[in-house]
This record gives structure tokens, C-alpha cells and sequence, in this order.
């Protein structure tokens, strides 16, 4: 199985918060000690498939430690909410259990926006998300539908989703036949998903947003083939202020994340969400 690890040696003081929105989304609130008495930015970071909310702390603390306040939910099926096998829902239906988890975490994530506009610790005017691998795909689906996000960076993740599907080397780990993959007929709701809220086909809804998208030259999880269409379609749409948004391909690494690809994002927040607590 691949798996998206990185240790990180992060130095702080922090408040965290183990909350839960609603009944059914576990969630994690940090932030830094020094910010405690202030209304802060706040960033949602979203894990990966196979990961969890935890995963992620070591990249919280570093945003924290700028002054923003961090959210990080489980995703459905993930972490606190799992409730069987994931790799084997993957196996039996891949395309039915990924569709599944992405609407149902996206509304989540919408939820969770409604959440953190409730909090008196929160300016509601600088909210972003990022997220890795399939948190990257949920900063894209959650910005789409929600403009309450005002600035996105999703980290090797992409649109063209049905692509991503069709050819991931995800579905050799998880034993699929790509082959009978291409078979299967796309249902009515999945292809509205992939009509309405794609990326790589809509995005100007986006616009005008800043966006930072970080992806490695030799993933092969995320397919070359996504990446381009949806940095093209991107461009396409933000043509007119083209400075907001930014590619940024790390030359030689894979699917996983590097301590200078999640600089690069701390340093793309404190730019466009201007964390500065005054």
C-alpha cells in the first residue's frame, strides 16, 4: 500500500481541541499559544485516503505557529468514523466508495465552514483550505461549491477526476483491474459531479481566488495526464489575473510530500489570507 509519510520537527506551544461537528465529524482545533487572546485566520487541512486528523499535526503546527487557527476533520470513512474495511469497500466498488467519500466529506467541510463562522476566534473573512492527495481533491470540490474559502492549495492533488480514476496506480495497490475499471459505466450522478464540479472542467468558479497547486513530477497516483489538463483549464480561467494563481511542480519527487512543498504553502497563506494579528 502507498502511503504519504513525512516527519516534521515543529516547535511551539499550542492549544488543541478535540471537538465534533455535529454527530458524526471528529475534529482537531489548534492553535498557537502566543495567538490565544486574538481573532485569527483560520486554515481547514484535510488528510489523505488511508490517513486521518492526526496525520497531519506536525503541518497544523507550522501554520499555527504563523497565527493561524487550524481545523483538521476526519474524513467519512476515515479515522474516528470508520466503521469497516476501507481498502476492501475500495476493492469491492472503487468508484462507488470514492464518490461516497468525497460528497459526503465535502458536506462536511461545509458544515465545518458554518462551524468556524460561529466561533468569536475566527475572522470569517480569511478561511482557506489545503489538504494532501485526496484533501487536495476535497480543497477543490469544497471551493468550488463554497466561496467562503478564499484562498486554496491543494498539495499533489488535481481535477480531471475521472482520469485520476481511470488511471492511478492507487487502484494497482488496492488489486483493481484498471481494465475492468474502464468498463464500468459512469453513473448519472457521478458525471454530474464531474460535469458541475470538477476542476478541470469548471473552473471558474474559482476565480478569482488565489490558488497554489504543488504536485510532484513522478506521481504516478496523481496522473500526469489530470495534472496538465487541470493546470491548463486553470490558467485559462484566470487569465485576466493570472498572478493568483501558481503551479509549483517539485522536480523528481512522487506522491508524497516534502518539507519545502509545505513551506511553500505556510509561506502561500501568509501571503493571500495576511495573517498578521495586529
Amino acid at each position: 500500500m502507498i502511503f504519504c509519510v513525512l516527519i516534521l520537527m515543529v516547535k511551539g506551544v499550542y492549544e488543541i481541541s478535540y471537538l465534533r461537528i455535529g454527530e458524526h465529524v471528529p475534529l482537531i482545533i489548534i492553535k498557537g499559544n502566543d495567538f490565544l487572546d486574538k481573532k485569527l485566520p483560520a486554515v481547514i487541512v484535510m488528510h489523505g485516503l488511508f490517513g486521518n486528523k492526526e496525520r497531519n499535526l506536525a503541518f497544523a503546527m507550522m501554520l499555527a505557529n504563523k497565527g493561524f487557527l487550524i481545523a483538521m476533520p476526519d474524513a467519512y470513512m476515515h479515522g474516528d468514523r470508520m466503521t469497516e474495511s476501507l481498502i476492501a469497500m475500495l476493492r469491492d466498488d472503487p468508484l462507488r466508495s470514492m464518490f461516497d467519500i468525497l460528497t459526503r466529506t465535502t458536506e462536511d467541510i461545509i458544515n465545518l465552514i458554518d462551524y468556524l463562522e460561529m466561533r468569536g476566534d475566527v475572522d470569517n473573512e480569511r478561511i482557506g483550505m489545503t489538504g494532501i492527495s485526496m484533501g487536495g481533491i476535497l480543497t477543490f470540490l469544497v471551493g468550488i461549491q463554497d466561496n467562503r474559502l478564499k484562498a486554496l492549495a491543494p498539495i499533489i492533488a488535481s481535477g480531471d477526476f475521472l482520469t485520476i480514476f481511470k488511471k492511478s496506480a492507487i487502484l494497482d495497490e488496492l488489486g483493481v483491474d484498471k481494465g475492468e475499471v474502464a468498463k464500468i459505466r459512469i453513473p448519472d450522478n457521478i458525471t454530474e459531479l464531474v460535469s458541475n464540479l470538477d476542476p478541470a472542467y469548471h473552473p471558474e468558479s474559482l476565480y478569482p481566488r488565489p490558488i497554489l497547486m504543488v504536485n510532484g513530477s513522478e506521481d504516478i497516483i496523481i496522473p500526469k495526464d489530470a495534472v496538465q489538463l487541470t493546470v491548463s483549464a486553470i490558467k485559462k480561467a484566470y487569465e485576466q489575473k493570472l498572478e493568483l494563481f501558481k503551479f509549483s511542480e517539485h522536480q523528481g519527487v512522487g506522491h508524497t510530500v516534502t518539507p519545502k512543498m509545505l513551506d511553500e504553502v505556510v509561506k502561500f497563506f501568509e501571503e493571500t489570507l495576511a495573517a498578521k494579528n495586529e
